[in-house]
């Protein structure tokens, strides 16, 4: 998966944390269950769950983030207009992470943790980069 390199790594941080998550998914399933919530889907967030199918119920990682599986993500925003997708919290809910297509290829990441939404992530894969470097970037609390 060459356009989400530090998922992989992310995952391998998870491994060693004992974080559950639950297993990829096929490329069709992921489309399939996104299209029903009429947004345009970048081809970073499709590898994503082709990757991992989110983190299980319930689960927080080392530095408080959920990562939605992917029917927690349809379900959370079912009733929601735009173009956004909201696909992680941090700290049981306290605020939460977006996508905002950018391209075929591309979702920048927001998170909404003030009154106005701010933009952490040019891209997925640089999201995942800064949640091993420097957590403290993207509003996450811990050790990268």
């Amino acid at each position: 998966m060459s356009g989400l390199a530090n998922i992989e790594k992310v995952m391998d941080k998870w491994r060693r944390e004992d974080t559950k998550f639950l297993p990829p998914m096929i490329e069709a399933e992921v489309v399939s269950r996104l299209s029903c919530l009429g947004r345009q889907i970048s081809r970073d967030v499709i590898q994503l769950y082709c990757v991992t199918g989110g983190m299980a119920d319930g689960e927080m990682d080392s530095v408080m983030m959920w990562l939605w599986p992917l029917e927690h993500v349809v379900a959370e925003n079912a009733n929601t207009e735009g173009q956004l997708l909201y696909f992680a919290d941090f700290l049981i809910d306290s605020y939460r992470y977006f996508l905002k297509y950018e391209s075929a290829g591309v979702s920048s990441v927001y998170v909404e943790d003030t009154t106005e939404p701010r933009k952490v992530a040019d891209s997925l894969d640089e999201f995942f980069r800064l949640y091993l470097s420097d957590p403290d970037k993207i509003g996450l609390w811990g050790e990268p």
